[in-house]
């Protein structure tokens, strides 16, 4: 999955908000680095992105970033995505998402509907 150009371009996005040199490896693989100024999460945050089967993780500090790493080893990938997994290995004050986000080239989006969107109806400083 991931040789798919589309797959290929959303990691590259992802590796833009990581603030740091990152990238994804192989299916399965985690990496984790230390990104003071990563934008996958707030600031001071543990930063995860799950793509093509590959993780990318962010922690704010050198040290953070070495705990992380010792408490994630052995975790696949695709563990990351999972709430409970991370909640069980990592002291966690608080957790964001996960975020499942979907990724279309636009060649292959079609509208689920070519009419007028219910949106369109809202006009900004109105109520409905």
């Amino acid at each position: 999955m991931a040789d798919d150009p589309l797959v290929v371009r959303a990691q590259g996005l992802w590796r833009e908000l990581a603030s740091a040199p990152v990238a994804f490896g192989a299916e399965g693989d985690v990496l984790v680095v230390a990104a003071p100024a990563s934008r996958l999460g707030p600031p001071g945050w543990v930063g995860v992105v799950v793509l093509g089967g590959a993780a990318v993780v962010t922690a704010p500090t050198e040290e953070a970033a070495a705990r992380v790493r010792e408490a994630l080893a052995g975790v696949p990938a695709g563990g990351l995505a999972d709430p409970a997994v991370i909640t069980r290995t990592l002291p966690i004050g608080r957790v964001l998402g996960p975020a499942a986000l979907a990724y279309v080239s636009a060649s292959a989006f079609r509208p689920a509907d070519p009419g007028p969107c219910p949106s369109s109806n809202f006009r900004p400083g109105t109520r409905s």
